[in-house]
Parts: C-alpha cells; sequence; structure tokens
C-alpha cells in the first residue's frame, strides 16, 4: 500500500502526463481541468485537490520538462569527463529530443504563446532557458578553466548562441520535418559550436 506521499507524487505525475498529452494535441486556451482529469482517469475534483488550477498544472507540468532535462545533462556531467565531449553531448540531446519528443517542442510552443497573456508563463519559460544557459555556461567554464576552450570566451553569451541555433533548428524540424536530415544538421551545428570555442 502506497504511503500518502507516494499516492500524491502518482497522482500528480499522472495528472501533469495528462496534461502534457492534451496541450500537446489540442493546445492550452482549447483545455479545461475537466479534460485533464478526463485523460488522467480521474474526476475534476481530484484534479484540484492536488492542483489549484489548471495554470498550476501547468507549472508542474513545465517543472517536469526541465526534470527530464536535468537528468540528461546530470548523467552527461557524470559520465564525460570531457567538457569538449560534454557540450557535443548536450546539443545532441537538445536536439535529439526534437526527434524523440517532437511533443515536448509543441507543449514549449504553446507556452511561449502565453508569455503576454500570463505572467507566470513569462516566469517558467524563463526559468527554462535561464537553466539550459546555466547548464552550458558550467561546461564552458569548466573547460576554459582546463584550457579546452579559448580564454576570453563570454561564457552566457555562447551559451544563448547555442540555444538560438539548437531552438532554430528544433522549430524549422517542427515546422517541415522534411526540409534536411536531423542528424546531419544536428552535426553541423556541433561542429561550428565546437570550431567557435
Amino acid at each position: 500500500m502506497p504511503t500518502k506521499e507516494e499516492l500524491r507524487t502518482r497522482r500528480e505525475t499522472q495528472i501533469t502526463r495528462a496534461a502534457y498529452e492534451i496541450i500537446a494535441k489540442n493546445g492550452y486556451e482549447n483545455i479545461t481541468v475537466q479534460d485533464i482529469a478526463d485523460r488522467a482517469g480521474f474526476s475534476k475534483g481530484i484534479v484540484y485537490y492536488y492542483f489549484k488550477s489548471k495554470d498550476d498544472v501547468m507549472v508542474s507540468l513545465f517543472d517536469s520538462i526541465i526534470a527530464v532535462i536535468d537528468s540528461r545533462f546530470a548523467k552527461v556531467r557524470r559520465e564525460v569527463p570531457d567538457p569538449r565531449q560534454q557540450l557535443e553531448n548536450v546539443i545532441r540531446i537538445s536536439l535529439d529530443i526534437v526527434n524523440e519528443h517532437i511533443e515536448f517542442y509543441r507543449v514549449i510552443m504553446v507556452f511561449w504563446t502565453q508569455i503576454h497573456h500570463k505572467q507566470f508563463m513569462r516566469e517558467v519559460n524563463a526559468k527554462l532557458f535561464s537553466h539550459w544557459r546555466h547548464e552550458i555556461e558550467n561546461i564552458l567554464d569548466l573547460g576554459t578553466a582546463r584550457g579546452v576552450f579559448k580564454r576570453g570566451l563570454v561564457t552566457n553569451i555562447v551559451a544563448s548562441s547555442v540555444i538560438a541555433k539548437v531552438m532554430g533548428v528544433s522549430l524549422q524540424y517542427i515546422f517541415d520535418p522534411n526540409a534536411f536530415d536531423l542528424k546531419v544538421i544536428r552535426e553541423q551545428v556541433i561542429k561550428e559550436v565546437l570550431a567557435g570555442v
């Protein structure tokens, strides 16, 4: 029998996953708490027991997206000692997500559409990009300290540039997956980034 905390975690995860699936398919504005509850197999009251509102579910969803990215990046940091290889792997992971989980980027795009209407959406988007930049900056700092990367790199600018390349490729792929071979362009992005650091 699960503890109360285990049950809470399980139910919150089920509700968040249901929200993820339904937002990827229908967008944010077009769904209700009832839609999320139906998808999760719960009553609306159960959703409200764990979350104050649809927006609260969205914050939890965003936090879970960040946790997935964190776990992948943490694995790179643990298993790959070379900063150059870490940077390459972070770019590869970031671009592979669009191919493996295209709905992830669709959900992110849905969040973008809300940043002018909902302050919390702006904040969670800023949190995601800040976190992503910080991960890349840490790799760049480590590589600079070890003499692997050029001295004098402005790491927050380089990190922002890496993210811009990844997001640009990802958006193009979402809109037109037949425009290019994602693996080929991924390797080109890696080559260009590594040449610049």
